[in-house]
């Protein structure tokens, strides 16, 4: 009787240990799981030691290595949206896209910025001033005399305009003609090149094939020319 006490009481001690050791043993698990990665990014392997800037044109290196600095402690962690973001804020828009790159060395790790700033097409008149505008519509200010020799655009229709402008920028502005200003009405467009004034059809209306158009008539001589209509061109001194 006495051994089967013994035999009941070990059991029962196995039990108590198998309770408190393997949640223990899960807890120790799990917070080596989440502090190891923590531990790895601190070793002088994994940390930034110099910032690399490429590609921008307007924006000043040493601004744009500033803002890197203060967005986030543990530059290994840096998120390409957010940078994007913060620059564009400190720029007034400038930036289309920010990617991000590391290159690991045995001095810790290199960061990669490179910058791809919006190139300006035209200018445009505003109640605030002359902003520049690129081929997707975005405005923003010049800097300095920037963007003083691109074609200027007036308009009546600001929304209008820059929901538009895309097709604007396709049908004129690419096709590389000294264009010096372009006047878009609601109900047409007129484009100013030297010695000659062309009329094409509203924003809303212009068609795919507008732009050959646009480009066959630059060498004719007559001065005012008229691409409102799809079968045929009016021309005349």
């Amino acid at each position: 009787m006495a051994y089967g006490d013994t035999q009941g009481k070990g059991e029962k001690v196995r039990k108590l240990l198998s309770a408190l050791v393997f949640p223990a043993w899960i807890t120790i698990m799990a917070l080596a799981g989440f502090y190891t990665p923590s531990l790895i990014l601190k070793l002088p392997f994994f940390q930034v030691s110099k910032i690399i800037v490429e590609g921008n044109v307007t924006l000043k290196e040493e601004e744009i290595i500033k803002t890197v600095m203060r967005m986030e402690p543990n530059l290994m962690k840096l998120k390409s949206d957010d940078l994007l973001f913060a620059l564009n804020e400190k720029s007034n828009g400038r930036v289309r896209k920010v990617f991000l790159s590391k290159d690991f060395g045995l001095g810790g790790v290199a960061l990669r910025v490179r910058v791809e700033e919006r190139i300006p097409v035209a200018r445009i008149n505003t109640n605030k001033g002359v902003l520049l505008i690129d081929k997707d519509g975005y405005t923003f200010p010049p800097t300095g005399k920037e963007g003083r020799k691109l074609p200027l655009v007036i308009t009546g229709n600001m929304d209008s305009l820059i929901t538009g402008f895309s097709k604007l920028y396709e049908a004129v502005l690419k096709s590389n003609l000294p264009v010096k200003k372009i006047y878009v009405k609601n109900d047409r467009i007129t484009v100013k090149l030297p010695g000659k004034v062309v009329t094409l059809p509203s924003l809303q209306l212009l068609p795919a094939n507008i732009s050959e158009r646009f480009k066959m008539i630059y060498n004719l001589p007559q001065e005012i020319v008229d691409l409102r209509y799809d079968r045929f061109i009016l021309v005349r001194n």
